[in-house]
């Protein structure tokens, strides 16, 4: 039945309600679930950021903890001679309860940002990857772990965030020419 009320909206040319399918099926289901059921915590990286899932509401409001952790601190502006980087301000749209953070200055960043109330655990640096293949604790004694921000088009950057000249191939190149 919901599949077929899906199918009538995008040919009434609503649009909206098929975008947010998947989320309003997996809140169905975190509502459907009982709360002994769902995990105690659910962690969500610093890559995808801003927009919470829906269903995280409704995981919370049973009891589960929502975290929002950083595996860097690459999120912060660039600041430039000439001032911030900063477009806007897409830490507005942002409602996560609680953030685990490296360190005060990102701390205070999100304060600065943020204008709600919110938990935070300061962690340090914090293990991510998507392999587990490399891992930092293989590095020599005197050795250091590279984390680029490698370049993209444009057009990527604007689907995701906004594009940031700082990540361009010229300065990627010096980067790498100076170590």
């Amino acid at each position: 039945l919901f599949l077929f009320s899906v199918i009538y909206q995008l040919i009434r040319g609503n649009y909206i309600s098929p975008m947010l399918t998947r989320e309003i099926m997996l809140a169905r289901l975190v509502k459907a679930t009982n709360a002994q059921e769902l995990p105690k915590r659910y962690m969500f990286h610093n890559s995808g950021f801003f927009f919470r899932p829906l269903w995280s509401y409704i995981a919370e409001r049973k009891g589960s903890r929502i975290i929002h952790y950083y595996y860097s601190t690459s999120d912060l502006w660039i600041q430039t001679k000439k001032g911030d980087m900063n477009r806007y301000n897409p830490y507005q749209i942002m409602t996560w309860p609680e953030f685990w953070i490296w360190n005060e200055y990102q701390l205070n960043f999100l304060r600065s940002y943020l204008d709600y109330d919110f938990k935070y655990k300061i962690v340090g640096p914090m293990w991510f990857s998507s392999s587990s293949i490399a891992s930092l604790n293989a590095l020599p004694k005197r050795g250091i772990a590279i984390f680029d921000i490698e370049p993209k088009r444009d057009s990527y950057e604007y689907k995701v965030w906004y594009p940031v000249d700082y990540y361009c191939l010229s300065l990627s190149k010096s980067f790498f020419q100076d170590l």
